[in-house]
């Protein structure tokens, strides 16, 4: 008996599975929390100067939103930067 043959997986009902796939290989799953981490930290360019910022992510998010003013225009408030402060939760 080969290896193949050892292997035949079945329904539950004592009855064959067939595979119709032509794939015999599973395609390895990547870190999907690292996956995560990675786009956050792009979208807050957490590790870059505040003056070397892109125009991506939450930097492009506050430039397209300000400067905001009031109605009758005498007021404006206007986005300079932002900092990430200290996390309260350390698990990442």
């Amino acid at each position: 008996m080969n290896d193949e043959e050892q292997s035949i997986p079945t329904n539950g009902n004592g009855r064959e599975r067939v595979n119709f796939s032509k794939i015999h290989t599973a395609i390895p799953i990547p870190n999907l929390i690292e996956v995560q981490k990675r786009s956050y930290e792009r979208f807050l360019q957490i590790y870059t100067a505040p003056q070397d910022r892109e125009d991506t992510g939450l930097q492009a998010v506050f430039k397209s939103i300000f400067p905001i003013s009031d109605f009758r225009q005498t007021c404006s408030l206007e986005f300079v930067e932002y900092t990430i402060g200290n996390w309260e939760c350390k698990c990442g």
